[in-house]
């Protein structure tokens, strides 16, 4: 019985508590993932040149 009470109430909390979250609109999102894509690809491209030059240098090491 009190674990049915808590249980209810924190559904009910949990809801209301979902209400207050201002979610992004469609276009907020798109340009949120646009922005996000950019960056991953800015930092898959500045590694892969980082590699380029330090592979030469390591292997002419070992």
């Amino acid at each position: 019985m009190q674990a049915e009470r808590k249980s209810s109430r924190f559904l009910s909390d949990m809801i209301a508590e979902l209400r207050k979250v201002q979610w992004p609109t469609r276009n907020q999102l798109m340009q949120s993932t646009a922005v996000v894509l950019v960056v991953v690809v800015i930092v898959v491209v500045y590694l892969w040149a980082l590699d380029s030059v330090i592979e030469p240098i390591i292997n002419a090491l070992f």
